[in-house]
């Protein structure tokens, strides 16, 4: 059984699940963090990540970093929101992740993100009902 931490860098939040995994069976999830960064904000006018939303964004990689520690996470997988491609910034962003997690975020397509976000919400318990999966973010 190992211990992992998927994070979600998005243009609102930061988001850190950590769960146990085994093989193909369900991850057993320890513990959620969601930190409210509003990094992206008028980033369709500026295109530039606010510098307060970098600072809380540091803070919150720091202290997902101490939790992630805590419960002895083994691997990261950690990615960022299509919406922050356009950021002239980014690089920044993704440099504080990097010093906190030794590991750049992974880019997700628009196309990519949404099939996750699809893939998150029709768990075995959905998958034989109708579903239609709308994600405003």
């Amino acid at each position: 059984m190992s211990t992992a931490a998927a994070i979600y860098i998005g243009a609102y939040t930061i988001q850190m699940l950590i769960a146990r995994v085994e093989g193909d069976s369900e991850p057993e999830i320890i513990n959620e963090f969601t930190a409210y960064t509003r990094i992206g904000e008028n980033l369709d006018k500026s295109n530039l990540l606010t510098a307060d939303g970098m600072a809380l964004a540091e803070k919150a990689f720091k202290e997902m970093h101490e939790a992630a520690q805590y419960h002895k996470v083994e691997k990261f997988c950690i990615v960022a929101s299509g919406s922050l491609r356009n950021a002239v910034n980014r690089a920044s962003l993704f440099v504080l992740c990097n010093n906190e997690f030794g590991s750049f975020p992974q880019l997700l397509s628009n196309k990519d993100e949404a099939r996750l976000h699809f893939a998150g919400t029709v768990t075995k318990d959905f998958a034989a009902l109708p579903i239609i999966v709308a994600y405003i973010g």
